[in-house]
């Protein structure tokens, strides 16, 4: 039972560094254009809306769809959509469930090495 709870947690854990992964250079790419705009003393080109890591909800790439919420499930909806968005079809990257599963697996490892 602590080794599919170890699991779950580190998939959960794992969907959230998706998160960082995919947004964090988004941030850093807006607030730099925000500074250098600032620093230029010129406006920004075109209006941006502020990506942070809670915000906006999680969407597909490419046709830019908000998911719903059994969309985010780590690893099963991928499985569940064989690795399409269910709005266009167009395939996800299996990077998602990789990164899901090695930090189930690490935790996983973890847990068992030193225990609880």
């Amino acid at each position: 039972m602590t080794l599919i709870l170890t699991a779950v947690v580190g998939l959960i854990i794992g969907s959230f560094l998706n998160v960082v992964i995919v947004r964090y250079p988004k941030m850093l790419e807006q607030q730099w254009k925000e500074e250098a705009a600032d620093y230029l003393k010129q406006p920004l080109p075109h209006k941006t809306h502020k990506i942070n890591l809670i915000g906006p909800r999680s969407h597909c790439p490419k046709c830019r769809k908000k998911l719903k919420a059994w969309h985010n499930i780590p690893v099963i909806s991928y499985l569940l959509l064989r690795g399409k968005c269910a709005f266009c079809k167009k395939t996800i990257s299996p990077i998602y469930p990789i990164v899901e599963m090695l930090a189930a697996a690490v935790a996983i490892i973890v847990i068992c090495r030193f225990g609880l």
